[in-house]
């Protein structure tokens, strides 16, 4: 049944991005790219929820047992990502997380996506890889991904993260939109 909830959830919200110009029209969660953190929570919570630190970017965690977050949360986790020297918190990446037990039901979600993305925009640039997961020494877990450059400012990803047991992580469904600035800096540096 959760699967069935996502898949619709999924379908809805893509379905809003047939109009959209730019990357800033797209949505996960009613957030997108551009809007500052503090339409969404106040400054003390953004402040207090900053767990990924350095010099460049920082990320502001919510999910559906954030009771400061004013609307319900259909992914499991959804975070945006700001400058670090950002005073306004304008966010530069959303991202939204689904998980699951059985990597096969995130490969089918995937592709799903993939699907109606590709429907939505004929003409977008589309790009298939695969790589090691980066947090996993053992290079066991691996990571699926389709990037949609959608316009001259910003990506769509949809990623399956195939986590091996000994991470203790379940496989998870990313689906991220990025300005193409965060997005350099992230495939780069991170």
């Amino acid at each position: 049944m959760r699967i069935f909830i996502a898949v619709l959830f999924l379908i809805f919200s893509l379905q809003s991005w047939t109009k959209a110009d730019s990357i800033k029209d797209f949505q996960i969660e009613g957030i997108s790219i551009g809007d500052s953190l503090l339409d969404f929570l106040p400054e003390n919570k953004i402040i207090k929820d900053y767990y990924i630190g350095n010099k460049y970017f920082r990320s502001v965690l919510l999910s559906k047992r954030d009771t400061d977050f004013p609307n319900p949360i259909d992914y499991d986790v959804v975070f945006g990502i700001v400058e670090s020297s950002n005073s306004s918190y304008n966010i530069e990446s959303v991202n939204g997380f689904i998980m699951y037990e059985d990597i096969n039901n995130c490969f089918k979600e995937m592709k799903n996506v993939n699907t109606i993305i590709s429907q939505l925009f004929p003409k977008v640039k589309k790009n298939n890889s695969e790589k090691n997961h980066p947090e996993d020494p053992t290079k066991k877990s691996k990571i699926y991904q389709t990037t949609f450059l959608v316009s001259n400012d910003g990506v769509i990803k949809v990623a399956c993260l195939d986590m091996s047991v000994a991470t203790g992580k379940l496989d998870t469904l990313a689906v991220v939109i990025r300005t193409l600035k965060y997005d350099r800096w992230f495939e780069n540096e991170y």
